[in-house]
């Protein structure tokens, strides 16, 4: 229940900064990406095991999340070829999207390739959990981000080097903490949750000495740097605490429905904001997002409904009575 609610809470939040509802809101749900990756290491051993083996592991993954990406931007780049003239996509933007990179592309899918480089991380992470959470292990986590800390804006590395290597330390920092979480208690998730809000705070203020105002956690978000982080794994961890014995009763199925179909609910937030953009539709932020959660999650049951009845009907052909 409580993941279920994590999930739902992560999913609006990153929809609604699609469609920009103003300075004071973005910035305080700045933290939703982060707080999927934290889901997701929450949840890596019992994921992992039910696989059995990197490889079984792995495949899971990429049947996940990359082919309904890959089904979803093939029908995206072939309705908007038959609808719009002229054609808006490059053959360079549509390769870069399907490789989910990060400029040039569909924007928002390259949340896709965090998710599936922190799923590279996990055998390997968890076969030196027992070091990693250990005294030294830690030590040697600080060191590492650290170099990354220092080295994250310089203009020598690569793009591809950037957006593999920078985004898999950054985020894979944060499935660290989310795998974490499993063995504390509430009153050390609160401490930890305080003490990412402290450096926060801290990098805040001198950000804020320096250039004269405050610095938005947005700009140091690409690649994740410490203090967007920090942001993010205090609120992440302060919602994991108190969320913690969470009941939900009355109001259950609709989360279990958003966190049951985030990943299809998220995908087809991107079609819609472009069906948006390119017919010039306009109206209050609200009303946008309530409309593209709206049909995002009509959209979202149908085709699961449409692909169980096909699936169905092809096993009754397949195996008749």
């Amino acid at each position: 229940m409580q993941i279920d609610l994590l999930k739902t809470i992560g999913l609006l939040l990153i929809i609604l900064a699609h469609v920009k509802p103003g300075y004071l809101l973005m910035q305080i749900r700045a933290f939703d990406v982060p707080l999927m990756i934290l889901i997701s290491g929450y949840l890596a051993q019992a994921s992992y095991k039910r696989a059995r083996t990197p490889f079984q592991y792995y495949l899971k993954r990429f049947l996940r999340l990359y082919i309904p990406t890959f089904l979803f931007l093939t029908f995206f780049f072939l309705f908007f070829y038959l609808t719009i003239t002229p054609y808006p996509f490059t053959p360079k933007v549509i390769f870069r999207s399907f490789a989910l990179l990060f400029s040039n592309t569909v924007n928002y899918v390259w949340i896709i390739r965090v998710f599936l480089l922190c799923a590279l991380l996990v055998p390997f992470l968890l076969h030196l959990q027992k070091y990693i959470f250990s005294k030294s292990g830690i030590v040697w986590l600080i060191v590492v981000f650290m170099y990354y800390e220092f080295n994250v804006s310089t203009p020598s590395f690569s793009e591809l080097y950037k957006e593999i290597v920078f985004y898999g330390i950054g985020y894979g920092f944060v499935l660290i903490l989310g795998m974490w979480l499993q063995y504390l208690s509430k009153k050390d998730i609160y401490k930890i949750s305080i003490l990412f809000g402290f450096i926060y705070c801290s990098i805040a203020i001198y950000l804020c000495y320096q250039n004269g105002f405050y610095i938005s956690v947005q700009q140091y978000k690409y690649p994740p740097q410490l203090y967007y982080l920090s942001y993010s794994i205090s609120i992440g961890y302060f919602l994991f605490a108190i969320t913690r014995k969470i009941k939900l009763k009355n109001t259950y199925p609709v989360i279990r429905f958003f966190s049951r179909y985030s990943l299809s609910i998220y995908l087809w937030h991107i079609f819609y904001l472009y069906l948006l953009k390119f017919y010039n539709l306009t109206a209050p932020w609200y009303l946008i997002y309530i409309g593209i959660v709206f049909f995002s999650c009509i959209t979202s049951y149908l085709i699961n409904k449409l692909f169980n009845k096909i699936c169905n009907l092809t096993i009754k052909f397949l195996l008749p009575k």
